[in-house]
């Protein structure tokens, strides 16, 4: 079943306004795409096409099974394992944030050590 959150979601996160993504689907910007948005909306295939090539995505990442739709609900399940999902999250980031300082302090290092050798 098609999700309109998910398309929600890719604008919030993408940034980019319904603006963009109404010119894009009716050449009119000012035209509202909160039918498309919402839960019951049954979107035309050229419609996925062209959401999906917006956002860069496959058109089958807008459709949601059963199964995936209860891990959506707010349990006390799936909010613990959001939080979970969020803190491993943060922690790659500052590890990747950790390992660009060490790259540098290599690099600096090695070029310290080339002028050295080179007196």
């Amino acid at each position: 079943m098609f999700d309109g959150q998910i398309v929600k979601n890719l604008l919030k996160e993408s940034g980019r306004p319904t603006a963009d993504l109404s010119e894009l689907l009716y050449g009119n910007r000012k035209r509202s795409v909160s039918n498309l948005l919402g839960e019951k909306s049954n979107p035309t295939a050229h419609t996925l096409e062209q959401i999906s090539k917006f956002f860069g995505v496959p058109i089958d990442y807008f459709f949601r099974d059963e199964e995936e739709q209860k891990l959506t609900e707010s349990t006390p399940v799936t909010v613990y394992m959001r939080t979970i999902i969020d803190t491993q999250k943060k922690l790659i980031q500052e590890q990747e944030e950790r390992i660009k300082n060490l790259e540098k302090i290599v690099a600096l290092r090695e070029e310290e050590m080339s002028l050295y050798k080179s007196k």
